[in-house]
């Protein structure tokens, strides 16, 4: 049996959450382990590009749900992965949708971006933080590189 089945990770769709889907990758073909890509986003999310804000003529959900789907495809596809891709809507903070998600599908390996914050942004920004301390199996956290 294989140190890990299935392993996550946690896309929010910048570069060092880039860098940890690279590793994610890396680490499900050397363990022949189930790989999921996760983005969540919370139902009044405050820090969304404008180009993410949905045309007044459209559903805000669908039209987030469309842009992420789009996106984790692209990643897939830019990284030669065939991992399941998955976007979740929350009325919870992010950390808790991917705490959340891992228990229920089983996710024994979290891979999350660290940001880089330092700071009053590290306090701010505990997303890497509460998803350490709650999630079911390992969390590696992924650090950005130059």
């Amino acid at each position: 049996m294989s140190l890990y089945q299935h392993i996550l990770v946690s896309v929010d769709f910048t570069p060092p959450a880039e860098q940890a889907a690279r590793k994610a990758l890396a680490l499900a073909r050397q363990f022949d382990a189930r790989l999921t890509f996760l983005h969540v986003i919370d139902y009044f999310p405050e820090d969304i590009p404008n180009d993410w804000i949905a045309p007044e003529d459209e559903d805000p959900q669908a039209y987030l749900q469309q842009r992420a789907e789009e996106a984790l495809r692209e990643l897939n596809d830019r990284l030669g992965a065939a991992a399941e891709t998955v976007v979740l809507f929350t009325e919870h903070s992010a950390a808790a949708g991917i705490v959340t998600y891992g228990q229920d599908h089983g996710v024994d390996l979290t891979l999350v971006a660290c940001h880089g914050h330092r700071g009053i942004s590290a306090l701010l920004s505990s997303t890497v933080e509460r998803v350490s301390r709650h999630a079911q199996g390992d969390v590696l956290v992924v650090h950005p590189t130059a």
